[in-house]
């Protein structure tokens, strides 16, 4: 009964990972990369610009532009599941991840054995900044007339307006 209550409170509320200060920091990114799960079309996600736009548009009003001269990368993964009759809802998670890559040069130690690791590796990527999502949602409504909603990308951009108003947070804190 425990794990259905606990079940039950992770679907109703979205959760946030790791948020730390480095946001403070994060003033542009060189680019947005969307990415999709590959169970995502059983939910009807299948369009990368909608999101890429809006995530564009919530982190420029929080003074996180795009830069050509960025080294940071805006990655933002979703994923998608539909389950229960007929699949009508789907499971949702989001990872917002701001990444850059740090070169073996930029690494220094005493270790001779690290050393040689680093300089075999060559470059790491580091993740700067990370939050992800949970949620779930019915796939589709339809309303009156022939028009219907998805359900799912609204969710997705609440999603990541939810996200936005965290970094906001993280930014003055």
């Amino acid at each position: 009964m425990n794990k259905v209550i606990i079940t039950f409170l992770c679907l109703l509320f979205p959760t946030g990972a790791f948020a730390g200060n480095a946001i403070k920091e994060i003033t542009g990114y060189n680019n947005i990369k969307v990415s999709f799960s590959p169970t995502a079309k059983s939910c009807d996600l299948n369009d990368t610009k909608k999101f890429t736009a809006h995530l564009a548009e919530k982190l420029a009003k929080l003074g996180i532009k795009q830069r050509n001269d960025s080294v940071v990368v805006a990655r933002l993964d979703i994923g998608g599941e539909s389950f229960g009759l007929i699949k009508g809802h789907c499971a949702l998670g989001t990872e917002l991840t701001f990444r850059t890559i740090l070169k073996s040069d930029n690494i220094s130690t005493t270790n001779p054995n690290v050393r040689a690791a680093v300089n075999r590796l060559g470059a790491f990527s580091v993740d700067l900044y990370n939050i992800d999502l949970f949620a779930v949602e019915a796939r589709v409504v339809s309303g009156g007339g022939p028009e219907k909603r998805i359900l799912v990308d609204e969710k997705v951009l609440e999603m990541i307006d939810y996200m936005a108003n965290k970094i906001a947070e993280g930014k003055k804190g």
